[in-house]
């Protein structure tokens, strides 16, 4: 893979270019929000995001260990707690449509 013969400092600033790229175009479209998201971006928050939803879509949890090179299944299982903290929150907010006000 081309991608990794280079040191993480290096594909890190390639990341945060495209990140930056990507901001400037939402942000010359009037998509400011969009636009702040992006220029905050970070290959982290990718990497997070990518974990979250191979969760969402049932990817096994030993599966998304390995694919994010974790060394005990443990790290992995926190994203667990965060999947079960959004899942609690979705509750809350299905409750608050259905109640009278």
């Amino acid at each position: 893979m081309l991608l990794r013969t280079k040191p993480r400092s290096a594909l890190h600033k390639i990341i945060k270019g495209i990140f930056a790229q990507a901001a400037a175009s939402a942000g010359e479209q009037g998509l400011d929000t969009i636009a702040a998201n992006l220029s905050r971006a970070s290959p982290h928050w990718l990497r997070h995001t990518s974990a979250s939803r191979q969760l969402d879509a049932k990817v096994p949890l030993l599966v998304l260990s390995r694919n994010l090179r974790h060394a005990n299944l443990k790290t992995t299982q926190l994203y667990l707690h965060l999947e079960k903290d959004k899942q609690h929150a979705a509750s809350l907010d299905w409750g608050k449509q259905g109640m009278p006000g």
